[in-house]
């Protein structure tokens, strides 16, 4: 609580110049959204984004990650017609900048997986957490490596395939 009173303090006073505000309305926004005060996340995100873009373009890793973060706020409420989309526009930045097997690329294409098993495409999810093991496997990353496993066992687990998906738990674990 103490670090969102003086961010939000430092908002309201001004910052000596636009990129220690976008650092700000980032930090803040991923503050509330860890606290669940989803509006003022999202809105914050949105202003976060306007920023960014006019600093540096709409097609930037941070602009993807403020997608991102958009669209997990959108994905923790269950509103799949917006969560998916930005999920994919994050992806799509993500890819375009820094290149597929990127590991930023890689955890946007893990959490597209996420949202879509949340929202029932569960084809597409496994192709794509499929996908993102392949990407991860190989990295020094381990917790990325664990994670894009989790997401896998996850799809495997709600489509019943429950053999397949345990030892993908525990290898993740």
């Amino acid at each position: 609580e103490d670090a969102i009173h003086y961010l939000e303090r430092g908002l309201e006073l001004g910052f000596e110049s636009e990129e220690v505000r976008l650092t700000a309305l980032f930090n803040l926004a991923a503050a509330y959204g860890l606290l669940e005060r989803f509006e003022e996340s999202l809105r914050l995100n949105q202003e976060a984004l306007v920023l960014e873009s006019k600093l540096h373009g709409e097609k930037t890793a941070l602009a993807a990650d403020l997608l991102g973060n958009m669209s997990g706020t959108y994905h923790k409420n269950g509103d799949c017609v917006r969560a998916i989309p930005l999920r994919r526009q994050a992806l799509e930045i993500s890819t375009s900048r820094l290149g597929a097997e990127h590991p930023r690329s890689v955890f946007h294409l893990s959490r597209l997986a996420g949202t879509l098993i949340r929202c029932g495409e569960l084809q597409e999810a496994e192709q794509l957490a499929r996908r993102c093991v392949e990407f991860s496997r190989d990295s020094d990353d381990r917790c990325a490596f664990s994670g894009d496993l989790y997401v896998l066992a996850q799809v495997l687990e709600v489509t019943e395939r429950y053999q397949e998906a345990e030892p993908l738990y525990r290898e993740a674990a």
